[in-house]
């Protein structure tokens, strides 16, 4: 049987020498795993991650050894490290071969759509539209915003963007891979781990203020009782 990794601490041993002692996992649906060490002083009060080797018939407890010691029991990086873990969430870096999907940015990491780029896509940036977002401050990874302009008595357009990752991600490649596997970003209070490359979901797709992004956009035109009238959709800058 695969066992997977489990996080926990250990039972302080009552012998300071004991070179076997039991490991108790965060998750109380699995049981207490023994595990040999000779260094079972280091690991009292730090959260550490073993697996599962075997686990004989007329044993109480599954056999285990050590894999590495996450850090303090009560440190918020650390509780939250167990948290990801014990839930499959993935946090290693992204490999290179994902790095390589990037596109090339400048010396400071700047990018701007090139005319090649924005060919073919409805232009927001000027015309009277005020485009903004409702993610709160601080908020790096802006994937929507919105725009409503008044077209005239009884019309009022409403529109709604999407930044537009197809451009950066094509199917099947290994960031389209990656993002499949990862499924999702995950969002902790005070740690974000997320399902593309930074580069991606904080910069390139995020439609920041007063930076020119590709997106995907849906405009309603609506009259004064919230009637639709009309709709669009099609990609945008």
């Amino acid at each position: 049987r695969g066992w997977r990794q489990y996080c926990g601490t250990i039972e302080a041993p009552s012998n300071p020498r004991a070179e076997n002692v039991l490991f108790v996992p965060v998750c109380r649906q699995v049981p207490k795993i023994r595990i040999a060490t000779k260094r079972a002083q280091d690991y009292v009060s730090m959260r550490i991650q073993v697996e599962i080797d075997t686990w004989a018939s007329d044993s109480k407890y599954p056999q285990g050894h050590y894999l590495k010691t996450l850090g303090p029991v009560g440190d918020i990086e650390v509780e939250s490290t167990v948290i990801l873990l014990e839930n499959d969430i993935c946090i290693r870096p992204f490999p290179p071969k994902v790095l390589k999907c990037l596109p090339p940015v400048g010396p400071n990491g700047e990018w701007d759509p090139t005319e090649k780029d924005v060919q073919g896509r409805v232009d927001f940036r000027g015309g009277g539209y005020r485009v903004f977002s409702v993610d709160p401050p601080g908020c790096k990874d802006i994937d929507d915003a919105l725009h409503v302009r008044r077209l005239g008595p009884g019309r009022t357009e409403v529109g709604v963007h999407i930044a537009d990752v197809t451009h950066f991600v094509a199917p099947g490649n290994a960031c389209d891979d990656e993002a499949r596997f990862r499924g999702t970003s995950v969002y902790l209070v005070q740690r974000r781990i997320d399902m593309l490359p930074s580069l991606l979901t904080t910069d390139l797709c995020s439609l920041v203020g007063n930076k020119e992004r590709l997106a995907f956009s849906c405009v309603w035109v609506l009259d004064d009782d919230a009637k639709i009238i009309d709709v669009r959709y099609h990609k945008s800058v």
